[in-house]
């Protein structure tokens, strides 16, 4: 079966390919529309499945405040979010933009612009990018702040950015070193351009996306010295966009290659073994994890066996606040992409029971011993 790819957005002539009727393609109706219904129910505004980069379902909803519980109130509070713009085409989607750092990092090094495995950051930031002593921040190299191995402190410890402990031999989750030091790498990397305009050229604009998804300045921050934040406002579509050109070993329409294969494999296999499930700015399904809360305490160690026990272990993923995620399943053939508020439950329990929801009406069965298909109709 030839790849499908979707035609240019800005190309208004041509159609976004569906699977017309799923259920002769082996999807059940029923079970797709319990799903639905379900997320629906967990204040999802946008969501689409592709399968072979054909759109086999896809719908939005209208989120309403007079919906919205006192916990979502309240991290609409926190994050500062407009209500409004949940309800717009593009939304912020929070760390998935740390997967598509990732993807530009790799595409900086395939093009002999930086070196990830041995350049330091301060290469590119400058010394005093942190607040550890220099001889302590020149040992960070790119690949400890995409392993989110850095060994420095994160929002809890104030100021932020002190030593903690040597790169590479602690997992944190920290939001505030991986963005400052690789937004400053891809500056410096391509010409000390606007971040907005690496974002488009170098990947959102070759893969087809909209306009309207960009990057942003967001309003708050709450990185050290009120050092701005970007975030990615991007539709639904184009999310699965990113899903699909990583589904597709980094290449796109006409052979052309975005990221070269041989380093998106990098990207997307365990970064480190403190946390197995974490690649270079991916979570990776079937190994052991650490979640980003558990991080921030002492001696955090791998839990579980599996982000996701109802996903085929190949999965991987990119996973931003408010559930907002792009799975990605290659021995399924499968991309799907989720925005929304909160699901107002555990994040992890609602990544699961959508999944389970969601492969109940394929046509997939899954033998999970031996991870093969059956009659699977592709």
């Amino acid at each position: 079966m030839s790849n499908y790819y979707p035609p240019n957005d800005q190309n208004t002539n041509k159609v976004w390919e569906k699977i017309e009727n799923p259920e002769t393609a082996g999807w059940d109706g029923e079970k797709l529309q319990k799903l639905l219904l379900y997320l629906g129910r967990k204040s999802t505004s946008n969501f689409i499945i592709l399968h072979n980069g054909k759109i086999v379902c896809e719908k939005r909803w209208e989120l309403s405040r007079s919906n919205m519980s006192a916990n979502q109130e309240e991290i609409l509070e926190k994050l500062q979010i407009e209500f409004a713009d949940l309800n717009k085409k593009v939304t912020d989607v929070y760390s998935v933009d740390k997967s598509c750092i990732a993807l530009l990092i790799g595409i900086a090094d395939d093009n002999q612009l930086i070196n990830l495995q041995s350049d330091n950051i301060s290469k590119y930031a400058g010394i005093g990018w942190s607040n550890a002593k220099e001889e302590e921040e020149t040992k960070i190299k790119i690949k400890h702040l995409l392993s989110m191995t850095s060994g420095l402190t994160e929002f809890l410890t104030q100021p932020q950015l002190q030593y903690e402990c040597a790169p590479g031999k602690k997992w944190k989750y920290n939001t505030a070193a991986y963005m400052i030091g690789l937004q400053a790498v891809l500056r410096k990397a391509f010409d000390n351009n606007e971040l907005k305009d690496i974002y488009k050229n170098e990947l959102l604009n070759k893969i087809g996306c909209s306009k309207e998804s960009t990057l942003i300045k967001r309003k708050f921050s709450t990185f050290p010295d009120d050092i701005p934040m970007y975030g990615l406002n991007i539709s639904c579509r184009d999310m699965a966009r990113i899903g699909l050109l990583t589904l597709r070993h980094g290449i796109w329409k006409d052979e052309k290659k975005i990221i070269n294969p041989i380093t998106l494999k990098q990207i997307l296999t365990s970064s480190q073994e403190l946390n197995p499930a974490y690649g270079f700015g991916f979570w990776l399904n079937g190994k052991p994890f650490v979640r980003p809360a558990l991080s921030f305490t002492p001696n955090a160690k791998p839990i579980g066996m599996s982000l996701m026990d109802e996903v085929p272990d190949d999965m991987f993923a990119a996973m931003g606040s408010n559930a907002n995620c792009i799975f990605v399943i290659p021995s399924l053939n499968l991309v799907v992409a989720r925005q929304g508020m909160d699901p107002d439950e555990d994040e992890a329990n609602f990544n699961n029971e959508m999944c389970r929801k969601l492969l109940e009406a394929s046509p997939f069965s899954l033998d999970k011993k031996s991870e093969s298909l059956k009659n699977a109709k592709l």
